[in-house]
């Protein structure tokens, strides 16, 4: 019986493995507005965070497909995850330098 729950297991975590990177891809940190838009703009319907279905059953469903646009979604989270840390760089570039006073005399 071990045996059957394990090869059970496995097959299921075959089975998951494909979703895992649009979970990743969803859930980068600095996913904006504008991110957002473009997925939905490539998928064809709305994607938000926001949705009262944002699950990863609805998301690949028959209305959205998310798994047809693996591709096109990481490349979309990765940049924002870039930009995420360049703005969160410039934030702290201007924190530090904003208590600097130069005297040009």
């Amino acid at each position: 019986e071990v045996i059957a729950i394990a090869e059970q297991t496995r097959a299921e975590l075959h089975d998951f493995k494909p979703f895992v990177p649009i979970i990743v891809s969803l859930c980068t940190e600095g996913m904006d507005q504008r991110h957002w838009q473009e997925l939905s703009d490539i998928i064809g319907h709305r994607i938000h965070p926001d949705m009262p279905d944002f699950t990863l059953s609805t998301l690949c469903s028959v209305a959205y497909r998310v798994q047809d646009h693996v591709g096109p979604l990481k490349q979309i989270a990765e940049r924002a995850a870039k930009e995420f840390a360049i703005e969160r760089q410039l934030k702290h570039l201007m924190s530090e330098w904003d208590v600097l006073s130069f005297d040009c005399t």
